[in-house]
């Protein structure tokens, strides 16, 4: 088994400084060019048996 680790896209609050809401846990517009870079690499993985992760923003609709 292999594991790949990956840290998370840029997130409103990395992109501001603020922590202080929900909101904030959101994908910057960075973050989610690196998160559609990421999937592509990921893609080339295939097939892959999970992904995880405890962020919100991880889950977050590539259209928002």
């Amino acid at each position: 088994m292999k594991l790949h680790f990956a840290r998370h896209g840029q997130s409103m609050g990395n992109m501001t400084g603020d922590y202080s809401t929900d909101a904030h846990d959101r994908l910057s517009p960075a973050g989610k060019k690196q998160a559609l870079r990421l999937a592509a690499r990921l893609a080339a993985l295939m097939p892959l048996f999970a992904i995880w992760s405890p962020l919100k923003s991880a889950a977050q609709d590539k259209r928002e």
